[in-house]
């Protein structure tokens, strides 16, 4: 299922490129993907151009005699196959003092590359011409091997001086990022986050920027399907900005300093690396549910200091405590301990070493169950702190070991403990460090916890939740499906809406934009409408049988997103081990089902419905098996470099009107979009749709290009047939507009 101008057409599916170049974690899985939304200082400012519209915008002007770029469709982009250039008219504002960066998204065409990209930078501000005053970046890439060069040379007076060259290390004709950082003097050029060319430009004061095209191959188009600035302004200034947030082999990152880059955040603290991590946003911080056992022991001996915690033959070392990413949950506590939430000061090796507590500890000696496991964080992105998630002291302790959390009615709601799988847990609303079960029951805004179950029986454990609206939560355990309507602790209730129907997994959920939910349960893909009154009803029984039933969480990764941009939802099952992919797209125009084959590497662990600061960026991100963000692109005609094995199965068709008939495929006429890559398509033909489907060696093949094609006779026999079409190019998208098929009767169905 492909789409063109939002037109619903066949043809293979958009193919995935990097959202971010940074391999995160040195290769291992992405564990989480969340955005939080914050009003931060000294937050840059960025200015983008996807080219909408019939003609460039007046933000643009003429450089010189130099023609301005045209406006090209489809896809949204500016080609030329001549010299072009625009300035744009002023950013004013720009702090000089700080580094700013610009870039234009380069794409190939026709699965090739034609040309030369420039970046115009420190132009005067009247009569901008990089040619005078100015610096220009040129990438210059042709053919579809993906060679690349990057030259960078300053103008002073017309006068011209080579600052630096060099080659990219790309293999393919690839789209992406073509990038100048301009900090004081020194200007950096990058092609797809590599930094290729660097040197000084001294001379150059002003800040005037603009980009230019030209395609140097006989018929070839170079495109720019945007161009972005990011800058700091002068003086004060603040923002509000929705960050990314990732991690992957125990290492936080965060989208910063400028959209597209993933860095690092240096802390002592780390992340879970061997399980989906899932983040909800509040109060402009991400609270992140960080969940892992590390040892859990009874009959644990706490001296008299409250704060040196002892179990003969117990080596707490053996374990891998750290005093940084973990804490110690103290239960039945005897003589003077208080049970509690406490942090790790240090951790001693041996049989007879102790686990030491900070501060006062566990106030006296006695006896306690020790559990100690990883705690829930927060990271803070105005100061970029990563820190424990400890409540207010005399305000309860916060819930650990839940891998569960979402945001409800103003509460943070955490579930699926292992001690105590069947029970959530709500803070007080409106405050997130507020776990305090015990406070006036009158306290409608109180800290509330409870289970899922009828009167008298045992909950089930939670598996998954997920605000449906603001008057309902929805929980779900494996077998059942209940929810919270309205706030528990101001006349709310909890109700049973299925004791059949459940959520496979923490991931196996989304919600689309007109408020339904969609789950995966064991009995396939499921749907709650919108609003309060609801009830789950089954979207995938009838048209996929058997291969969403009984998914085993133990053994596949599940994720689910909408796709506001492609209508539709992603459901991706990442096995834990080497077993095959089972991966499936969800046209929501069409309510239909479509197989989807990933890479290896580009599996996702990990999801993420971005909305970027740069409107045009907002796409779903996949954290890859691979360490790498990727992002569904049309202008992307394989998956990061590797081909995408795209093709469909027509029919079975009957080839006579009555089912004691057969008949030939006599004609077959084919047209393809305009800018399709080459269609294989064949016939297969058998006595019944099954036998045709089965087989072997195809009776009649053929390729079709781009356009209108020439006639075929096919003259293919059989009372059931197939027409199979693939992609004949391997890194070209292709598309079909129609297809005729003439038919003409051949005689009775008979057995040879």
């Amino acid at each position: 299922m492909s789409t063109e101008n939002d037109r619903l057409i066949g043809g293979s599916r958009p193919g995935l490129t990097k959202a971010f170049y940074v391999e995160l974690g040195s290769g291992n899985p992405v564990r989480l993907l969340a955005d939080v939304t914050s009003v931060r200082s000294g937050a840059a400012v960025v200015w983008s151009d996807n080219f909408d519209g019939e003609a460039i915008g007046s933000s643009w002007e003429q450089i010189s005699t130099i023609s301005l770029p045209l406006l090209y469709r489809p896809p949204t982009a500016v080609t030329t196959t001549e010299t072009v250039a625009a300035a744009h008219t002023a950013f004013s504002d720009i702090d000089v003092t700080q580094a700013y960066q610009i870039g234009m998204y380069v794409v190939p065409y026709a699965g090739a590359h034609h040309g030369k990209y420039r970046l115009y930078g420190m132009m005067a501000a009247t009569t901008p011409n990089p040619s005078v005053n100015g610096f220009i970046a040129e990438l210059t890439m042709t053919g579809s091997a993906g060679a690349s060069t990057i030259t960078l040379k300053k103008y002073v007076a017309s006068a011209e001086t080579a600052v630096d060259s060099g080659i990219a290390s790309d293999t393919a004709a690839m789209e992406g990022w073509f990038t100048v950082v301009v900090d004081g003097t020194t200007v950096t050029a990058y092609w797809q986050g590599e930094a290729v060319a660097t040197g000084t430009v001294s001379g150059l004061a002003g800040t005037r920027v603009g980009f230019g095209m030209q395609a140097t191959v006989a018929g070839g188009v170079t495109l720019c399907d945007m161009f972005r600035i990011q800058y700091y302004p002068v003086g004060i200034h603040h923002a509000v900005a929705t960050t990314l947030v990732s991690s992957a082999n125990g290492t936080l990152y965060r989208e910063r300093p400028w959209i597209g880059d993933m860095t690092a955040l240096v802390s002592d603290l780390t992340l879970a690396t061997d399980k989906l991590l899932l983040g909800a946003s509040r109060g402009q911080k991400l609270y992140i549910a960080d969940h892992g056992r590390r040892v859990k022991a009874t009959s644990v001996t706490v001296d008299d200091t409250g704060i040196h915690l002892h179990k003969a033959d117990l080596d707490w070392s053996d374990y891998g405590i750290t005093t940084d990413d973990d804490v110690v949950v103290i239960s039945d506590g005897t003589g003077g301990v208080i049970n509690g939430t406490y942090t790790i000061d240090s951790v001693a090796a041996g049989d007879d070493g102790d686990l030491t507590l900070t501060g006062t500890g566990a106030t006296g000696d006695g006896t306690c169950t020790a559990l100690v496991e990883r705690a829930p964080k927060i990271y803070d992105p105005d100061a970029d702190t990563l820190t424990i998630w400890t409540a207010t002291i005399g305000k309860g302790q916060v819930p650990t070991g839940c891998p569960i959390i979402v945001r409800y009615r103003d509460r943070m709601v955490l579930a699926g403990a292992v001690d105590a799988p069947h029970v959530w847990y709500m803070s007080r609303s409106g405050d997130a460090l507020d776990f305090d079960y015990a406070a006036d029951a009158d306290d409608g805004a109180r800290a509330v916890a409870g289970n899922t179950a009828d009167a008298g029986e045992m909950g089930e454990p939670i598996t998954a939740m997920l605000a449906h609206c603001d008057d309902l939560l929805v929980i779900g355990c494996l077998s059942s499906l209940w929810c919270v309507r309205g706030d528990p602790a101001y006349g709310g209730q909890i109700d049973n809406l299925s004791h059949d129907v459940g959520i496979v997994s923490r991931g196996a959920l989304c919600r689309t934009p007109e408020g339904a939910t969609v789950f995966l349960s064991l009995d396939g893909l499921y749907i709650l409408a919108p609003g309060a009154e609801v009830y789950p009803t089954p979207m995938s029984r009838e048209t996929l049988p058997a291969e969403l039933l009984t998914i085993d969480p133990s053994i596949y990764t599940v994720t689910m997103a909408y796709d506001v941009r492609f209508r539709g939802i992603h459901l991706y099952l990442t096995p834990v081990d080497s077993r095959g992919q089972m991966h499936w797209w969800f046209d929501w125009k069409t309510k239909s089902f479509w197989p989807v084959k990933l890479q290896d590497g580009h599996q996702p662990t990990a999801l993420c419905s971005h909305v970027s600061q740069n409107v045009g960026e907002s796409r779903l991100i996949l954290g890859g098996s691979d360490g790498y963000l990727r992002r569904y692109s049309e202008m992307a005609e394989h998956d990061d470099g590797s081909e995408i094995e795209s093709y469909v199965y027509i029919g079975p068709f009957r080839t006579a009107k009555l089912p004691t008939q057969e008949g030939i495929v006599s004609q077959l006429d084919g047209v393809l979009s305009k800018r399709s890559g080459r269609v294989k398509w064949s016939i297969l033909a058998g006595e019944s749709g099954e036998e045709a489907y089965h087989v072997a060696t195809p009776q009649a093949t053929g390729t079709w290009t781009a356009g209108l094609n020439y006639r075929t006779h096919p003259r293919t026999v059989g009372a059931a047939q197939i027409l199979k079409l693939e992609n004949a190019d391997a890194n070209r998208r292709w598309n079909v507009e129609e297809i005729a098929v003439t038919r003409i009767l051949s005689g009775d169905r008979t057995k040879a």
